[in-house]
């Protein structure tokens, strides 16, 4: 299975996303006033927690999802706005237990 991991934003500014795994994403979600506020995104530093995808093409297909079209004529895809990487959810289970190795043996 395939997770997506926020690494950034695309233009390089510091995000509170960052480290953190996409649990859901909603584009075309709107406020309790049915307003559009760039849709909704739940994160969570928790692996077990993130969102779940059978291929690395489907995973391409939610970070790629639209709501609409931008004033300047390109797909509004909100979820583009952050680097991402889209990893094996077997490879992050083995890095972090590999970090907790080491941390139980004092080499952190």
């Amino acid at each position: 299975m395939k997770v997506i991991k926020i690494v950034g934003t695309a233009r390089g500014a510091p995000t509170e996303f960052a480290g953190q795994y996409v649990m859901e994403y909603q584009p075309m979600a709107i406020d309790s006033l049915g307003h559009y506020k760039g849709g909704k995104l739940v994160t969570t530093p928790d692996l077990s927690q993130a969102l779940r995808f059978e291929g690395a093409a489907d995973a391409m297909r939610c970070w790629q999802r639209q709501n609409g079209w931008l004033p300047n004529g390109k797909p509004n895809r909100p979820l583009t706005a952050f680097t991402v990487e889209i990893s094996n959810e077997e490879d992050c289970n083995d890095v972090m237990t590999n970090i907790f190795k080491e941390a139980s043996h004092g080499n952190t």
